[in-house]
């Protein structure tokens, strides 16, 4: 399992296998095929005004599978550069 440069995240849980393909904020081959016009659209709809990189992804993958995580169970965490948040691109512009 793990982030393949097709941009699909391969995952293994309780669940099973599946495949999640990557938010499109994280840059990717797919991603950089949508052109640079997109890609500044996408980095502007972002609180931190930037794309994010697959290694960023990667090193949330690996605090979970750390020692540091040993008694973290059951929990998702969300590597999106705060895109979560639910304010308007207004609100955004605002800050």
């Amino acid at each position: 399992h793990g982030i393949h440069g097709d941009g699909v995240f391969r995952q293994l849980d309780a669940g099973g296998a599946h495949e999640t393909e990557l938010a499109g904020n994280v840059i990717t081959e797919g991603l950089i095929g949508m052109g640079e016009e997109y890609q500044r659209t996408m980095a502007a709809s972002v609180p931190l005004r930037r794309l994010g990189h697959v290694d960023e992804i990667g090193y949330a993958a690996l605090y979970f599978a750390s020692k540091e995580a040993g008694y973290v169970t059951g929990q998702t965490l969300i590597v999106d550069g705060g895109q979560i948040v639910p304010e308007s691109l207004e609100a955004l512009a605002q800050a």
